[in-house]
């Protein structure tokens, strides 16, 4: 072999060697990167049924306030004109 192949072939093997450690770090940075995903999701999730149950709770509020969920007996009936 001529050592103009040798060096192509080294360069060449080198290059290799580097593009699969690079894969090697993406792979694992895009794992940890899915994790994280997940870990955000299920923080959002909890996050939105904690929003549903407050929502729950104003419009309880909010229907008390417009008198829809007076109980009967408390109710005013207002006279007729």
């Amino acid at each position: 072999m001529s050592p103009e192949l040798i060096a192509i072939l080294a360069v060449g093997a080198a290059l290799a060697s580097l593009v699969f450690v690079a894969l090697q770090r993406m792979d694992k940075r895009m794992d940890e990167f899915r994790a994280d995903l997940r870990e955000m999701r299920r923080d959002l999730k909890s996050v939105e049924t904690g929003l549903a149950a407050i929502d729950g709770k104003l419009s309880f509020v909010e229907n008390y306030i417009l008198g829809r969920n007076v109980p009967a007996h408390e109710a005013t009936e207002v006279p007729a004109e």
